[in-house]
């Protein structure tokens, strides 16, 4: 974990302010410890390199300073122990061995030495969280009231699985031109129906999103924000005791677009909202009745070995026209995922 001070934690050569990122690629939020001494130097360094939320930096990245590092090596392998043992609730021994770092106006020539080791470091750092996770696995309650041409309204009560994954198209091409842009794949289905306003009924959902995402510029270091195209399916089946009935939709798919605005509200938490428009397609002809609109937020909290929970909310409106058949659905969906 802390390859940043064992191996190419120093001052890069070439600039005289530059710092490479590690092989592990330690958050900006522990390297603003590690060369500043302060929680919350790392937006000072996100804004010299136009870095947004969530901050993901990659092993190799140089980042340029605009103020000279204010610690030695030393003295930030001591400043980063102290704040784990605070912040993340390392072993006492980590707080028995860890000094706190002298501030100092200038590179120090002569590091004042340090009771901890940089092997020491690395070992007890094993379990600190480094970026923003990239998958997640949850599952959680929605409601849904689904209505059908000749039908009564139906509630029904399910139990939805959701997965998702998301990288840097930057990471993938290694071009630091497309370090705005970023890709995610997710998806949700219906694990079981709990219950129903009538016994004659049960319902199973699935969806899929494809997105490329682009990282807006922000004024401010705590917020950001992000537009999103990409495409959508969805489908619905289930049984009814109502012979007329079509009850369900299959194959409803289109291209979709987003937008999501975020907040940093601490070192280690953050908020989001979303709004998302798709006009469904038939054939090769957009439908002006079908389509899906929807909406949600969500919070995540990063845990330690990289992890992270994310609660959510979402909002979904679907309606499909269906021969002679108007079909809607509106659902609302309460999740709790673990990322990795």
């Amino acid at each position: 974990m802390l390859a940043l001070i064992v191996g190419q934690g120093a001052l890069a050569a070439g600039p005289p302010h530059a710092h490479v990122v590690s092989d592990q690629a330690p958050s900006l939020w522990e390297i603003g410890i590690y060369l500043y001494g302060r929680k919350n130097a790392y937006l000072d360094i996100a804004k010299w390199n136009s870095i947004e939320h969530p901050y993901v930096i990659h092993p190799g990245q140089s980042l340029k300073l605009q103020k000279i590092p204010t610690l030695s090596p030393e003295q930030g392998a001591a400043a980063l122990l102290e704040i784990w043992c605070q912040e993340f609730g390392l072993p006492k021994t980590c707080a028995q061995r860890a000094t706190a770092p002298e501030k100092i106006t200038t590179p120090s020539a002569d590091p004042v030495p340090s009771t901890v080791t940089k092997t020491e470091a690395a070992t007890e750092a094993a379990d600190v969280p480094l970026q923003t996770p990239s998958s997640s696995f949850g599952i959680g309650p929605t409601q849904v009231t689904y209505n059908e041409t000749g039908l009564q309204p139906i509630s029904l009560q399910l139990l939805t699985a959701k997965i998702a994954t998301s990288g840097k198209i930057d990471d993938l091409l290694r071009a630091d031109s497309f370090r705005r842009w970023s890709w995610g794949i997710s998806g949700y289905v219906t694990a079981t129906t709990v219950s129903t306003n009538t016994t004659s009924a049960s319902a199973r959902y699935l969806g899929l999103n494809a997105r490329i995402t682009y990282q807006l510029p922000w004024p401010t270091d705590r917020w950001s924000a992000s537009i999103s195209g990409g495409w959508f399916y969805t489908s619905m089946w289930g049984s009814i005791k109502a012979p007329s009935a079509i009850f369900g939709f299959r194959d409803q798919r289109g291209p979709q677009a987003l937008a999501a605005l975020s907040r940093a509200l601490s070192s280690a938490g953050s908020g989001s909202i979303y709004v998302k428009f798709t006009p469904f397609v038939d054939g090769f002809e957009f439908s002006s009745e079908s389509g899906e609109l929807a909406s949600g937020m969500s919070y995540t909290h990063l845990l330690k070995n990289r992890r992270a929970i994310i609660l959510s909310i979402d909002r979904s409106v679907l309606n499909i026209q269906l021969r002679s058949h108007h079909v809607s659905s509106e659902s609302f969906s309460f999740g709790a995922s673990l990322a990795w």
